[in-house]
């Protein structure tokens, strides 16, 4: 049995066999030599070379059809046109009286050439088969290099463009002289199943081979192709070839140069050791690159390996490339193979320091992942109700995408994956990606609302120090922060609280301490008056002593009923214009007898320029007061105390600095309390409230009251809105 295929010479036959382009070329024209032997059995009598009356006919048939559907069109169009011309625009009805006619014209000349029948057509008939040949002929003939012989059963002529050769001639000298590429088809046998010859060279000759044994070719026998060796420049497979050829030329040059280059690099790394090791040291590069993650640093190992196979079917297997992208792969093969050598150095080195397998686990993206994920899950199934409602969620969304995929499989869009292309699969990796992130958000929701669940236990359990620490959505952040200033202000008045419980024990103790003493001093001076035997000076003296002790009761009890207004804001206010200045003055001098028995020296700095501030006048003097009073009791004897006016951008500020007589130890929150005295041992006047009342009456206002302590420096600063 001849083989479907054979060459002049192996070597030939395998380099054509790694070029798919003489491949199809040589089935191409086995083709369309297929083509003209099933035409050429079809139309024409081998006998004389004429047409055959049956394809005359069916040609006939053939154009007697076009005509009938033309008729129909025509006829169809007719009254379409006629409506137009009647109903239409008639700004223009001499042209459509122009198509009118064509058509009417047109369709005579059809119904007329019917009516002739078949004489008619018998003509044309035989020209488009005529031309249909002549067509085939002139395509093969554009092939310079090609050549074709179709046997003819029953020692009928061969169709043939070689010239006085038959068939055994033309096989012979193929074989001798070595000058061409050959094909056989034969038709009446079956294709061997073992051909030297490519998968896809294979499938394209059973194709043909079953296409045409039954497309009236039964009486051929068989059908030759062969290409010229060496080709005649001007065709297609000519040029291919002369491609080819210079690709080749490239190739092998540039083998012979990367070769060389190889040989040039062995030498110097055998020359310049030290020079190479200094190479590979750290610089800025290696640095960021030692800190990428292991699996990044694997598919730049991975990219050399894809450069480095690239370069090699470029250089053995000439794989055609524009040299624009030649030098980028070898730009980008230098640099990955730097980095991968850096790297291997590196890994090497590391080894003799640390444990290099839990250097891998620290320098792992996905091992990160996977710790994240396992401390994720675990965290997310921590209360049994949220762990319930996450594995619903998952299954119900697992279940959702298994039916997106099934409907996607039978409709067509995606195939089973076993029967998948490598690029289908890839396709699919977006969809699996995003799939488990997904997942992971799941998770990552269940597990901010566990630790908000356990953060609100705590809380309701008196746990008042809790840090909720929640990460992803938004949402939950803003419930968890809101969790956390609630525990805030729950810690805020649970210290208020306490602290009023503190105050409202401190203010029975001073309130009743207060109160007792001039009481008890009252009641006793009674008594004494209550006796006999006391002279009238006597009665006089004590009851100057009661008068004072009553006045002292009263300025503490009205400080009291004012401390407590002022504090609930339920003073009424009388705001006007003023001017500080005065108001300092005046109360100075209310306190000029004072002040002279003090021997303190009172250091005023005072604009000269007219001041003025929006504000109640009686409260005003009495924060004044209070602050001179206090001065007063407890600076230190024979000090200098300041009194300072200047105006800022809003406030008209008053400051007063004193130096205390007393140690100075507590706080500038502690000294605005109720009932705190700078004397902690109480021995001197006053009820603890002047400060605590000044400073309400001041904010009152509108203004600010700020207290600096500095050791025994006392300031306090008074800052009223300007008018």
């Amino acid at each position: 049995m001849t083989l479907p295929i054979f060459m002049s010479s192996s070597n030939k036959f395998i380099r054509a066999q790694k070029n798919t382009r003489i491949e199809k070329f040589l089935v191409d024209v086995m083709n369309n030599v297929c083509l003209l032997a099933r035409d050429m059995n079809y139309y024409v009598n081998e006998s004389d070379g004429s047409l055959k009356e049956e394809a005359i006919q069916n040609q006939i048939k053939y154009l007697e059809n076009v005509d009938r559907d033309s008729l129909k069109e025509v006829v169809d169009e007719i009254p379409n046109e006629y409506l137009v011309n009647n109903e239409g625009n008639h700004d223009s009805i001499e042209g459509y009286n122009e198509n009118y006619k064509e058509l009417i014209d047109r369709r005579n000349k059809l119904e007329e050439k019917l009516k002739q029948g078949d004489e008619a057509y018998r003509e044309d008939g035989i020209k488009s088969i005529q031309d249909y040949l002549e067509d085939k002929y002139q395509y093969l003939a554009e092939y310079r290099n090609v050549e074709y012989y179709i046997e003819k059963n029953d020692m009928e002529e061969p169709i043939t463009n070689i010239k006085g050769k038959s068939k055994d001639d033309i096989i012979n000298e193929t074989q001798s002289n070595y000058k061409y590429y050959i094909m056989f088809l034969n038709i009446n046998y079956k294709v061997p199943e073992e051909v030297n010859a490519s998968n896809s060279l294979k499938e394209s000759l059973n194709g043909t081979h079953n296409y045409y044994r039954i497309q009236n070719l039964y009486n051929n026998k068989q059908v030759i192709v062969r290409i010229s060796n060496p080709l005649k420049s001007g065709d297609e497979i000519a040029n291919d070839i002369n491609e080819k050829n210079e690709e080749n030329f490239k190739a092998y040059t540039f083998l012979i140069l990367t070769l060389l280059d190889i040989f040039m690099i062995i030498i110097l790394i055998l020359k310049c050791k030290k020079t190479l090791y200094q190479m590979l040291k750290d610089n800025f590069i290696i640095r960021v690159y030692k800190n990428l993650f292991i699996e990044i640093r694997c598919l730049v190992f991975a990219l050399s390996i894809v450069c480095l196979r690239f370069l090699y079917n470029i250089v053995c297997w000439n794989y055609m490339v524009y040299w624009g992208n030649l030098y980028t792969l070898i730009i980008v093969a230098v640099i990955s193979i730097y980095l991968v050598a850096s790297d291997i150095k590196n890994l090497y080195l590391l080894n003799k320091e640390i444990n290099i397998k839990n250097y891998i686990y620290e320098k792992s993206l996905i091992y990160k992942i996977l710790l994240k994920m396992k401390e994720l899950i675990k965290e997310s199934f921590l209360i049994k109700s949220t762990s319930i409602r996450l594995i619903i969620s998952i299954i119900v969304f697992i279940t959702y995408v298994i039916v997106i995929f099934t409907q996607a499989y039978w409709m067509g869009y995606i195939e089973w994956w076993p029967y998948m292309e490598p690029y289908e699969v890839m396709r699919l990796i977006p969809s699996i990606i995003f799939t488990i992130c997904i997942i992971i958000y799941f998770l990552s929701v269940a597990r901010n609302i566990n630790r908000i669940k356990i953060g609100t236990d705590n809380i309701l359990k008196g746990n008042n120090n809790n840090k909720i620490d929640v990460k992803g959505a938004i949402i939950l952040k803003d419930i968890a922060n809101n969790v956390m200033n609630i525990e805030d202000g729950l810690d805020k008045a649970i210290d208020k609280a306490v602290k009023s419980e503190k105050m409202k024990g401190e203010l029975i103790t001073n309130v009743s301490h207060d109160l007792k003493t001039p009481l008890t001093s009252i009641i006793n001076y009674i008594d004494l008056l209550d006796k006999e035997n006391i002279s009238e000076e006597d009665k006089k003296r004590y009851l100057e002593i009661l008068k004072e002790r009553s006045l002292r009761l009263k300025v503490l009890i009205e400080d009291l009923f004012e401390a407590s207004k002022a504090s609930s804001g339920t003073l009424e206010l009388d705001m006007e214009n003023l001017d500080p200045v005065a108001l300092i003055r005046q109360t100075i001098g209310e306190f000029e007898n004072e002040i002279e028995k003090s021997n303190l020296q009172f250091i005023k700095n005072i604009p000269e320029g007219k001041l003025s501030i929006y504000a109640d006048g009686k409260k005003t003097f009495r924060v004044f007061q209070n602050l001179i009073s206090n001065i007063l009791k407890y600076s230190m004897k024979n000090s200098r105390v300041y009194i300072e006016v200047c105006e800022e951008d809003d406030y008209i500020s008053i400051v007063f600095k004193n130096i205390s007589e007393y140690q100075v130890d507590f706080t500038e929150e502690e000294i605005l309390e109720r009932f705190k005295r700078g004397d902690s041992s109480r021995t001197t006047e006053g009820s603890g409230l002047g400060l605590s009342i000044a400073k309400s009456l001041v904010e009152l206002q509108g203004g600010q009251f700020i207290i600096n302590i500095d050791g025994d420096l006392f300031k306090v600063v008074v800052n009223l809105k300007k008018a």
